[in-house]
Formats: structure tokens, C-alpha cells, sequence
């Protein structure tokens, strides 16, 4: 586990808020890869646990987050290709590619505003997101070949609408669909669409 990623669990565990008001709350959803990544992935899905202190009609909420998800390769091997320089020659080089995992788990702060005063009502939000990846690959071509375990680490933001709605004074139920934005250029393929439906549970 990548030394980052275990501070930020760290840190989050010792945040959740165990007081009289505080929520927990469990989503589940679909994980829809995009550019890059969506070529080479299907989409999948994904599960994510949230922590928060206040109350249940609160219009502004704020939460801690952490969530999981696993994808699948579309294509048993992708072929590909490159250009070899050798002796003031270029010569087109073949090449395949084969994927066999990409896991990923994210740790992120969740501010959320409810737009009317009522107990239904759309919602608007903005995650800032950490992202832990872990993936198995192989590369076969002139210059390359062998099987790799890699991993990386990226912060997105999350960009969100939804809707809440409180059942009683103990539960709410919500949803939402977001786009994940990777703020590094050469990580950007890690972007993803998300759309989740979730239950939370108000301690009294």
C-alpha cells in the first residue's frame, strides 16, 4: 500500500465523527472510465463509505469519504504501435499490449448544498478526491517486453449533481452523477463519470 495512501486512511480514521450527530452513510454505483481510459476499460462498479457530524436537514454538509472500485479490461490484447531511431534510420516498430488489472481506491472531502429548504430537493456538489491506483500490465515489442506491477497516486476534483431526500429524521436517501477531473496532465486518462445512489444513518 502506497505510504500516501496510508496517512490519508490515517487521517481519516482518526476525523470520523463518533459524536451524537454523527452520519454514516454507503453508495453504490456505476464507474464509467473516459478517454483513454475508457478505451481500455469497461465500465464497473463502485462502492464508497461516507462519515460526517451534523443534521439530517442541514443544507450545506461536508464528509469524509473513501471508496473502491475494480476495472476490467475491454480487449484481451491491444495492439499498438511506435517509431524505433537506430543508426539515422526510423523504422515502424509493432507491438501489443495486454492489461490484467486496475484497481483503485479513493479517500476524499465531499462538500454538498442543498438547493431548497425541503425534504426532497436537487443537490450540488464538489469532491476533492485522492486517488490510489494499482494496476498488472504487459508490454511485447522491439524496444519493450516484460510484465509490469505498478502503481500511481493522483488528486482529482469531482464536480456533482443530485438530489436528497430525507425519509425521516434518521435516514436520507440521495444520488448523484459527477465527473472525476485528474489535476495532472500526464494522469489525465484517469478521469472517470460517476453516478451513485446512497443511504445515510443519522445518530440521535
Amino acid at each position: 500500500m502506497p505510504k500516501k495512501l496510508k496517512i490519508s486512511l490515517l487521517l481519516l480514521t482518526l476525523a470520523l465523527p463518533w459524536g451524537a450527530h454523527a452520519q454514516i452513510g454507503i453508495s453504490a454505483g456505476l464507474i464509467k472510465p473516459s478517454l483513454q481510459y475508457g478505451f481500455v476499460f469497461k465500465p464497473t462498479t463502485g462502492l464508497e463509505l461516507s462519515f460526517a457530524n451534523g443534521d439530517i436537514d442541514s443544507r450545506f454538509k461536508t464528509k469524509l469519504s473513501l471508496g473502491y472500485y475494480s476495472l476490467t479490461p475491454r480487449f484481451d490484447t491491444l495492439h499498438n504501435g511506435g517509431l524505433f531511431h537506430q543508426y539515422n534510420t526510423t523504422t515502424f516498430t509493432p507491438g501489443t499490449e495486454i492489461w490484467k488489472s486496475f484497481k483503485a481506491i479513493t479517500v476524499g472531502f465531499q462538500f454538498e448544498f442543498k438547493v431548497l429548504d425541503k425534504p426532497l430537493s436537487p443537490t450540488l456538489g464538489l469532491d476533492v478526491v485522492y486517488q490510489a491506483n494499482s494496476y498488472k500490465y504487459e508490454i511485447h515489442n522491439k524496444i519493450e517486453d516484460g510484465n509490469y506491477e505498478m502503481s500511481s497516486n493522483a488528486i482529482g476534483l469531482t464536480p456533482r449533481i443530485g438530489f436528497s431526500y430525507e425519509l425521516n429524521d434518521a435516514w436520507l436517501i440521495s444520488g448523484m452523477v459527477g465527473k472525476n477531473l485528474v489535476m495532472d496532465w500526464e494522469l489525465a486518462g484517469y478521469s472517470y463519470w460517476k453516478s451513485m445512489v446512497g443511504v445515510t444513518y443519522y445518530f440521535n
